[in-house]
């Protein structure tokens, strides 16, 4: 039986259409590379925008092209491809391509062209995030989320911020970057805190004001309100972990927490990254918690727009980053 072929010709002119727009756009602005302030999505396969590619996204952190499949590729067709993206971009100071296959079990990143370095960045917002390129799935940053901090950067001037399911917290480097007067960080993962740490010193910034709490989040309610009350709280947590979070289920039971930590006017980033939820999910279970449980107000402000290079067919599919502002009652 013959193995299915994902990249076939056609597949490979749309990736090539779409990469070559990118660089003959770079030429155009004559922007250097290693200087871009966002690293940038050269294709969009997951949007479903372009037939036959729902299965492909190509990312560049410089100097790396990273490649991420979602379906098994062969041997030739990771050199093929490689091969088409090495032979456009090394006159651009790329070292090296890297393939990720997302399907295997466990999703190992492999070199495919050039050397590469020793050590992997993000850019976001002209901040910098460490990456792991070793043996884990996700690489420590969400390049969908970059919007997500560059609200936070433009708000957080002298707030308290609660950042949920913090990750390698890249809305806390945002949050110091913007003037913060604190920041708590909780996620279950030490290691991924460890990265947040090294992600804040990348960045330069102080950590004097930032705290970093390897605490499961509905055990540690009280601890989260003595340190209280915050003034932005972050909520972005995964669609499904193990033990943890199911985002059905356990969005209503942490939104339930909010009036504990909050201040008495409280903005809210709450995020929902499943394709399958749409922000209807979201808005009535703030109005549902909030207007009609408790004492509260809650005023849904409105959806932070989503990067242009991450182009969805439909759009609920992409990720949602949505703005509520909470007051502590519902006034006259």
């Amino acid at each position: 039986m013959s193995e299915t072929v994902r990249l076939t010709p056609a597949v490979l002119a749309v990736i090539a259409r779409e990469c070559t727009v990118f660089f003959d756009r770079f030429t155009e602005e004559n922007e250097p590379l290693s200087e871009m302030p966002n690293s940038p999505r050269l294709f969009h396969g997951r949007g479903q925008c372009f037939p036959l590619c729902a299965f492909i996204n190509i990312d560049l952190f410089f100097p790396v092209i990273f490649v991420s499949s979602y379906e098994s590729l062969s041997d030739r067709e990771i050199e093929e491809l490689s091969a088409l993206l090495w032979d456009m971009s090394r006159c651009y100071g790329i070292e090296a391509i890297a393939v990720q296959l997302r399907g295997d079990k466990k999703a190992l990143i492999r070199p495919a062209k050039g050397c590469m370095p020793e050590r992997h960045y993000a850019m976001g917002n002209g901040m910098k995030f460490s990456l792991d390129v070793s043996d884990k799935q996700n690489i420590g940053f969400f390049m969908d989320m970059v919007p997500g901090h560059k609200w936070l950067l433009d708000r957080a001037a002298d707030k308290r911020v609660l950042n949920l399911f913090a990750y390698t917290c890249a809305f806390s480097v945002a949050a110091i970057k913007g003037g913060a007067a604190g920041v708590v960080n909780i996620d279950k993962s030490r290691p991924a805190l460890n990265r947040g740490l090294l992600n804040h010193r990348l960045n330069k910034v102080s950590t004097d004001k930032v705290r970093f709490l390897a605490h499961d989040i509905f055990s540690s309610v009280g601890k989260i309100a003595r340190m209280g009350p915050y003034d932005i709280v972050i909520i972005d947590p995964p669609t499904f972990q193990k033990g943890s979070f199911i985002l059905q289920k356990d969005y209503q039971r942490l939104l339930r927490q909010l009036g504990k930590w909050m201040a008495s006017e409280c903005d809210v980033l709450a995020c929902v990254n499943s394709p399958g939820v749409e922000e209807s999910f979201l808005v009535d279970l703030f109005y549902d918690v909030f207007n009609v449980e408790s004492g509260f107000k809650s005023d849904f402000v409105g959806r932070v727009p989503n990067r242009d290079d991450f182009p969805e067919k439909f759009e609920q599919r992409n990720v949602k980053i949505l703005h509520f502002r909470l007051s502590a009652s519902h006034g006259d």
